[in-house]
């Protein structure tokens, strides 16, 4: 518990200390995810359904891809797959989702 809590404040503070950075990295996937979007316009329709499918594919595509990355080095010097991909994946889409709906 104590190891716990002692995550927590550490964590938080780093967020404190880094804020106007985070909030860069923030805006520049942000920025991404409406390119993404504009991107597939050509491909899906300008319909309910379309637009549904735009904005599922941005943000499924992002946390795919910027976790791939590393995922793909490591297995290029290790030859095994990354530890945690999955979970990483989850990280990187609900940090997404959180920016989407606080924008």
């Amino acid at each position: 518990m104590l190891k716990q809590i002692t995550s927590i404040i550490l964590a938080s503070l780093v967020v404190l200390l880094l804020s106007k950075y985070l909030t860069v990295g923030l805006t520049w996937i942000q920025a991404l995810h409406n390119w993404l979007y504009e991107i597939t316009k050509v491909i899906f329709s300008d319909g309910t359904i379309g637009v549904l499918l735009r904005k599922l594919v941005a943000l499924l595509i992002i946390p795919l891809v910027c976790v791939g990355i590393p995922a793909g080095l490591y297995y290029v010097i290790y030859r095994k797959s990354m530890p945690y991909f999955t979970e990483a994946v989850w990280v990187v889409w609900i940090i997404l989702a959180t920016a989407m709906l606080l924008k």
